[in-house]
């Protein structure tokens, strides 16, 4: 049984989604809060109801250098962040710093490979990892330790390899050859001309892994299915780099420094003075009271 949760937070993901999830909220500068402010009820209400013994929240910092040399239009279609977005990123690494959640980034590292490697780490020391993300490439490492929360779905959308199936009508462990065939628009990665979710899932349920048939295409009847996959055997196997995540990112945090012991509870009501947020910096405060009676548990540890 896993000792413990892990709840790592996709942070770009979360801090896009609030942005356009609210409109038109600013404090009396004129200074957009709508992200930070999303951001922060989001985090906390995942905080709450799922009580992690330890968490972080990851962040992208800089361009995906790795992948952008395989492949240069990665991620090309994806437009600036805008501004008043922008803008509030400080604010969002300022409210982990007083909620005490580590904040993750690396220059040139994406923020999907070092979510995946922290999973991966916590599956290893027997801690249940929850990721919470609306991105499909982390159903790739989904299994019976390390499950999704998409945030989109209304319930909290947890994500388990029953889920992944029932969506897309593969396993996890196929995931990858999924979308090397099938291609993500959301990342620019082409996919081979003509073949979409069903064909994808059927081609994998009936011959296995790619690599297989790529070695042996004689096996599928089809011969201009057949002919497709031969011609694209390049971008393919090009995309199947791009879309595997990479789990073994060295990192200077050990899964004992990600320990949660619950927020700096004046540092955080001063932040949400600082920003106007007064419900819920009225909130927090009676949480800090509630917290300060000894019967009372925020779930961390």
């Amino acid at each position: 049984m896993p000792q413990g949760t892990l709840l790592v937070v996709d942070g770009h993901s979360f801090a896009y989604r609030a942005f356009f999830a609210i409109q038109r909220l600013s404090n009396s500068k004129g200074e957009a809060t709508n992200a930070v402010f999303g951001f922060a009820k989001m985090v906390r209400k995942l905080l709450q109801e799922h009580k992690p013994s330890h968490g972080a929240i990851v962040m992208d910092l800089g361009e995906p250098v790795k992948r952008m040399e395989k492949l240069g239009t990665y991620k090309a279609q994806r437009k600036p962040m805008p501004d008043d977005l922008c803008s509030q990123i400080p604010w969002i690494h300022e409210f982990a710093k007083v909620s005490r959640v580590p904040l993750i980034e690396r220059d040139g590292v994406e923020a999907d490979d070092i979510i995946a490697t922290l999973a991966v780490q916590a599956k290893q020391e027997e801690i249940k990892a929850l990721i919470a993300t609306s991105d499909k490439d982390f159903m790739q490492i989904v299994d019976g330790s390390i499950v999704l929360l998409n945030p989109a779905v209304k319930d909290g959308g947890v994500i388990d390899a029953a889920a992944v199936r029932a969506r897309y009508g593969v396993a996890p462990a196929q995931i990858v050859d999924f979308l090397s065939l099938q291609g993500d628009s959301v990342d620019n990665i082409p996919g081979v001309p003509g073949v979409g979710e069903k064909t994808a899932a059927s081609i994998l349920n009936q011959f296995g892994p790619l690599d297989r048939l790529l070695e042996e295409p004689d096996r599928l009847a089809d011969a201009r299915l057949r002919q497709k996959l031969l011609d694209h055997r390049a971008q393919i196997e090009l995309n199947r780099e791009l879309v595997r995540l990479d789990t073994a990112v060295p990192l200077d945090v050990t899964l004992k420094q990600l320990a949660l012991s619950g927020p700096d509870y004046p540092a955080l009501i001063a932040w949400c003075a600082r920003l106007e947020f007064r419900s819920l910096g009225e909130e927090i405060r009676r949480e800090s009271q509630q917290a300060s009676n000894p019967e009372f548990s925020l779930g961390f540890e």
